[in-house]
């Protein structure tokens, strides 16, 4: 059986959304690692499917762990190059259908 699980600070969150008869919130996670010297970032564009869709609430800022026993798919686009604007390069995002989601709120800010 194939499990992932991803923890991450959320990016993007789109409004539920109704796709047949069924419930739909799309949000992004940024999972950070470090490779040598150089800390790179891998991008997840998840999905939450069904009531837990409405029912939980959480944005951008908070740290989430999703788990999945889907596969996970790729999305490949031409991204613009941090060191030049002008010049594309390729990129991927990957798509995960969330079977399982643990919310850690993020630091409140002192006022």
């Amino acid at each position: 059986m194939f499990i992932a699980t991803i923890t991450g600070k959320v990016g993007k969150v789109d409004e539920v959304r109704t796709v047949g008869d069924s419930k739909v919130k799309n949000f992004s996670v940024a999972h950070n690692f470090k490779r040598g010297d150089e800390w790179e970032t891998v991008w997840y564009e998840c999905a939450l499917w069904g009531s837990r869709a409405e029912a939980l609430d959480f944005g951008p800022g908070d740290t989430v762990t999703v788990a999945t026993n889907q596969a996970i798919t790729a999305n490949i686009y031409m991204a613009k190059d941090p060191e030049n604007a002008k010049k594309k390069i390729p990129a991927a995002s990957l798509k995960v259908y969330v079977d399982q989601i643990h919310i850690t709120r993020k630091a409140a800010q002192e006022g």
